[in-house]
């Protein structure tokens, strides 16, 4: 019997790697134990003496592999004018200057299961040769929650997102007083910001923001998932009602390679 030998075509090649990054309970002794145990050299540091407050990294490299390790830590606002950080180790180098740890910060995912990406529609399709551009969006809000039980722990799961950048799309809201409406107190258009939320749920909240200096207040978003979003303003402290045209809430649908629109005008402000 002949048997026809037929090639395999990897749809997904791996042509390169940047680096690979892990989030662990102590950067510097995980960076010392790489160095020592494995001969990697550490060529390059960032921590708080450097500006970042909330976090330390050690790059260490071996030919052509190259990690990078870094710890974390959150701070929670407890609701009474207080907050309280919780770290991935106590003696971590990224904390605040005089910064007490009330817990522990806990990071499994990455030590034990890896992280997981969330696709638009659960799939991804790459031809062969073919080379495609994802954006990546870590849910905050989503990725830290606290421990049942009393324990004083956080846990982190990382809730990560993907979609083809070429099918992403963008949104474009505007806020605007009507003639004679002035906002109470101090209050000014900049402490408003806007809410987008699809159909996962998610909302995200980005400041009004006068960037180009038009006299138009506006929350700009890039890299939206096609589909439809709620659209909803959030007040600052001082304007306890206001009333816009058209009404809150609106249906903005965002469609691929394209911005949506939306304009609202601030009728009555108390």
């Amino acid at each position: 019997m002949l048997e026809t030998a037929t090639e395999t075509v990897d749809v997904f090649p791996v042509k390169g790697v940047d680096y690979l990054q892990f989030l662990v309970g102590n950067a510097k002794q995980a960076a010392h134990y790489y160095s020592t145990a494995f001969g990697m050299t550490c060529v390059a540091y960032r921590g708080p003496e450097h500006g970042y407050r909330d976090h330390a990294e050690y790059v260490l490299v071996s030919g052509s592999a190259r990690f990078v390790i870094t710890g974390a830590y959150i701070e929670v606002d407890n609701g009474n004018g207080t907050s309280s950080i919780y770290a991935s180790d106590p003696n971590y180098a990224g904390l605040p200057p005089g910064s007490t740890v009330a817990g522990n910060l806990q990071m499994p995912s990455f030590s034990q299961s890896g992280l997981k990406v969330t696709l638009t529609g659960d799939q991804f399709t790459i031809s062969s040769g073919e080379q495609k551009l994802l954006v990546v969006d870590f849910d905050v809000s989503q990725s830290f929650g606290q421990l049942a039980g009393g324990s004083g722990q956080w846990v982190m799961h990382p809730v990560i997102k993907a979609d083809d950048v070429s099918t992403t799309g963008g949104a474009r809201v505007a806020v605007t007083l009507d003639a004679g409406v002035t906002l109470p107190g101090t209050a000014v258009l900049s402490e408003f910001s806007v809410t987008l939320t699809g159909s996962d749920g998610v909302p995200r909240t980005v400041p009004l923001d006068d960037s180009d200096g038009d006299g138009t207040f506006e929350a700009v978003y890039s890299f939206l998932a096609p589909g439809d979003y709620d659209v909803t303003i959030q007040a600052p402290a001082g304007v306890t009602a206001f009333a816009t045209t058209p009404a809150l809430p609106v249906t903005l649908t965002v469609q691929s390679g394209q911005t949506a629109t939306e304009s609202f005008t601030i009728t009555s402000a108390t």
